[in-house]
């Protein structure tokens, strides 16, 4: 007991060893000083079961140490000597403990999220675009950061941090001490920035995830994960021992402090597939501070470890998007005890839930969902586009689930302790919610700026400059432009135009052998009935179709007219592009990736060499301009949006 104890503030001093000091100076007895001189192994006392059974045999055998022990009045100067030195910098505190407690009415809210909208340009290549709220400025101006603090980061866990760097080559102990790396202690100044906009609660939408930073972005968001769980439950554990203490004194008084939930878990991450999972908990494990054991890592390791081998004649581009274990039906619990890291444990108790959004509604039923994240204040969903092509029906639900009030609460939960905002149905007002995407997709801008997400600290979105895919390609590009006066009926306005202004130009055609690209499922559905009802000529591609090369061999051998394929049997399967001899290539509609309309174009180029009829044809229309800018660039984009004519070449 002779360290001082580590708390989500800072260090405290310890009372155990200011009353063994005084304990051993009031007796000089050997027996005395004998009893009273135990020291604990050199891991803080929250995290050690051995000190803390050894004050528990303490407390027992020494009469004088039960008699002096702390009351109210030392430990309230004790935190308050704390507040003085740390607590005035730590928005974790502000935000998560002394702001629990504001009069949670329709009007104190509406005030504290009314906001303005920023836009900057940080760092180069990025549009940024910030929304400030009252409240996030009011709580700023509360907060004194200094230097010391500036990072919001827990001590021992900047010390893990560091040796991480310098594992992994960044840094080298030889020419730098700790002390010069922990005045920068990060990869790169996207990496500085965007963890500290992290640790500011907002929430916050990057996405220009490319091969280049993908990695880093994983360690920053898993590094403020690491440090928001260490802050909370070192907040629960000392709350804990200041209980025991209390209770102790026999007073009639109880030391009363609201620091839970509905529920255990508190931070929930989402991913597509079990690689992913098994790089964060990979690191989650390596940067917990004074971890004695973790539990059931093998079992683990043999789970979500490496089994899938992507073929060798994939691109570059596919192997980097579907790497190791690629199985997307799972759900992993992740607790943190005294000393101890708990891998595979149940959700419904573990502190951290990693899972896909199919694991989760494979797992729970719907009420049982609501309840598993109705207490969740940080909410991390990595590679968007993915899971946007996995099923984005599961992601929109599980956002409606999240942080929704209790009807029924269960015997074992002390209520009392249970935060104010959990109480009063604003949970969702404090929640954190992270988006990591490769790109803009119009899904994902929906549910970031709808009442979902409706975070007090404001939002936050980064995006790159959109420079096109269209190169010096030879084949001609043209876009037509179709007329809709609403987005509820884009999808009929669409299939009005291709079935009345496309279709027709191949009716006389021979050979016309022609591509056409559907975002959806759905929509090839509604085109096959189509066709079929007007006998025409066409074969499907659908999106469990693994190898098309039988498909478009037939095509070609019984002279089909049309071939349709959707956006998702590409991104998951990627035939060669090499199968795709056509005349025609057009896109129902302008896909979310923009490497698809980079390799069709590719392709298209190639076959307009051999036959110069040969074109890329695309359907757009007004609400389209965010895809469209992918393609063609924004200055592009927004002129052919703009523009009053209805066909454009390129």
């Amino acid at each position: 007991h002779n360290r001082d104890l580590d708390t989500p503030f800072g260090s405290v001093e310890n009372p155990f060893r200011i009353l063994k000091e005084e304990s051993i100076s009031e007796s000089q007895s050997n027996a005395e000083k004998q009893k009273n001189s135990y020291s604990s192994p050199e891991t803080h006392y929250f995290s050690d079961p051995a000190a803390k059974s050894s004050i528990k045999s303490f407390h027992k055998t020494s009469s004088k140490y039960v008699d002096t022990i702390p009351d109210e009045d030392f430990w309230r100067k004790t935190l308050q000597i704390d507040f003085e030195r740390k607590v005035k910098s730590d928005l974790w505190f502000h935000r998560f403990v002394m702001d629990q407690n504001v009069e949670h009415s329709e009007e104190t809210f509406s005030k504290l999220v009314s906001s303005r909208y920023e836009e900057r340009n940080f760092p180069e290549l990025m549009h940024v675009h910030r929304k400030t709220s009252k409240y996030a400025e009011e709580l700023q101006s509360r907060m004194n950061v200094t230097r010391e603090t500036q990072w919001g980061m827990e001590r021992d866990l900047m010390q893990k941090w560091i040796g991480y760097l310098c594992e992994i080559g960044f840094y080298n102990e030889e020419e730098l001490s700790r002390e010069e790396m922990v005045l920068n202690p990060f990869q790169s100044d996207v990496q500085h920035w965007l963890f500290e906009e992290m640790n500011r609660y907002k929430d916050i939408w990057f996405s220009q995830r490319i091969e280049q930073n993908e990695q880093q972005l994983m360690e920053t968001y898993t590094l403020h994960l690491v440090n928001h769980l260490l802050k909370t439950k070192r907040y629960e554990w000392y709350n804990n021992e200041k209980r025991k203490h209390t209770s102790r004194l026999q007073t009639g008084s109880q030391y009363e402090v609201k620091d839970l939930g509905y529920v255990p878990t508190r931070i929930l991450v989402l991913v597509p597939f079990r690689h992913q999972c098994f790089q964060i908990v990979t690191l989650i494990s390596y940067l917990l501070p004074k971890i004695l054991n973790v539990r059931k890592e093998e079992a683990f390791e043999l789970t979500f470890g490496d089994m899938d081998v992507v073929s060798a004649f994939k691109s570059h581009e596919y192997k980097k998007r579907f790497p190791g274990n690629l199985d997307d039906n799972f759900v992993l619990g992740v607790t943190l005890n005294h000393g101890q890291l708990s891998l595979m444990t149940p959700p419904e108790t573990s502190d951290i839930t990693i899972a896909t959004p199919l694991g989760l509604y494979s797992e729970f039923s719907e009420d049982q969902l609501r309840t598993q994240l109705s207490s969740v204040e940080l909410c991390i969903v990595d590679r968007l586009n993915t899971i946007q092509m996995q099923n984005w029906e599961f992601l929109c639900n599980i956002f409606d689930n999240l942080n929704q009030s209790q009807e029924t609460i269960s015997e074992k939960l002390q209520v009392s302790r249970v935060k104010d905002y959990f109480l009063h149905d604003r949970s969702a007002q404090f929640r954190q919610t992270i988006f990591i995407s490769e790109d803009i997709s119009l899904d994902a801008k929906a549910l970031f700026d709808g009442p979902s997400l409706n975070n007090t600290m404001g939002k936050l979105k980064v995006h790159p400059y959109q420079d096109g895919v269209v190169e010096d390609e030879q084949v001609p590009l043209i876009f037509d432009k179709f007329k809709c006066k609403s987005i509820t009926r884009v999808d009929d306005a669409r299939f009005k135009f291709f079935t009345e202004n496309v279709m027709p130009r191949f009716f006389n055609e021979e050979f016309a052998q022609v591509l056409v690209i559907v975002p959806s499922f759905f929509d090839m559905v509604r085109l096959k009935k189509y066709m079929e009802d007007n006998r025409e000529s066409f074969l499907c591609i659908s999106d469990d179709v693994e190898k098309p090369a039988k498909i478009l061999e037939k095509a070609s051998k019984d002279n089909v007219t049309y071939v349709l394929i959707t956006e998702r049997q590409w991104y998951f399967h990627e035939a060669k592009s090499s199968l795709f001899a056509m005349n025609y290539y057009i896109f129902y509609a302008l896909p979310e990736h923009p490497q698809m309309f980079k390799k069709f174009l590719r392709r298209a180029d190639v076959m307009y060499k051999k036959n110069e009829k040969c074109q890329v044809l695309t359907l757009f229309c007004k609400y389209d301009v965010h895809n469209l800018e992918k393609i063609v660039g924004e200055e592009d984009g927004r002129r052919f949006v703009k523009s009053k004519e209805q066909s454009f070449e390129l």
